[in-house]
C-alpha cells in the first residue's frame, strides 16, 4: 500500500479525510483505535494540547473503525523520552523546545500509563513545538477498560468522522 506507514509496530496509513484536506495517521485496528482516541480526548480535557487532533472514523473508514489523527511534520525524537534522557539530547535537537512542553509529555504519559514513548513516538515540529503520537500501547495494565462489553464505549455523534 503506497499510503503506509513504514515506521511503527501497527497498522498505519497516511490518509485524507473527506471533509478536510490536513493530512491525518489512520489506524484500522479498533481497540488501538480506542486508545489512540482516549489519549486525545483526556490531552483536550486537561488542556496539554500535545496530542495531534484525533477523531475516531466509523466502519466505513478504508479498514473499518478506527482512529485518524492528524499528521504532524517535523523530526523524529531520537532517543526514547523519559525523565533519565532530558538531559542527554542534543543541544542541536533542543534548540527552540521547552524542556517544561517535554517534562509535560512525561507526566502525560505516566498519567495515561504509555511505556512507549520511543524515540517515533514524539516529534519536534520546525517552530520548536514537541507533538506526542502513537498511543496505541498505552493505559497498560488497565486495558480492562477498554475490553468490558458492558461499558458504553460507542463513538458520540460529535466526534464522529466518516472517512
Amino acid at each position: 500500500n503506497p499510503n503506509a506507514i513504514p515506521s511503527g509496530t501497527g497498522p498505519a496509513k497516511l490518509v485524507e479525510l473527506s471533509d478536510t484536506i490536513i493530512p491525518a495517521v489512520y489506524k484500522g485496528d479498533q481497540k488501538e483505535g480506542k486508545k489512540e482516541w482516549l489519549a486525545g480526548q483526556i490531552d483536550k480535557v486537561l488542556g496539554l494540547d500535545i496530542v495531534p487532533p484525533t477523531v475516531m472514523l466509523d466502519e466505513e473508514a478504508p479498514d473499518g473503525v478506527g482512529s485518524a489523527q492528524q499528521f504532524s511534520i517535523g523530526r523524529l525524537g531520537h532517543k526514547k523520552l523519559i525523565a533519565e534522557t532530558i538531559d542527554n539530547l542534543s543541544a542541536k535537537f533542543l534548540e527552540n523546545v521547552s524542556r517544561e512542553r517535554l517534562e509535560t509529555i512525561i507526566v502525560f504519559d505516566e498519567l495515561i500509563k504509555n511505556d512507549d514513548r520511543t524515540a517515533g513516538n514524539w516529534i519536534k515540529q520546525p517552530d520548536g513545538d514537541v507533538s506526542a503520537i502513537d498511543h496505541g500501547f498505552c493505559f497498560s495494565g488497565n486495558s480492562s477498560l477498554l475490553e468490558d462489553t458492558s461499558l458504553d464505549l460507542s463513538i458520540p455523534d460529535k466526534v464522529r468522522k466518516k472517512s
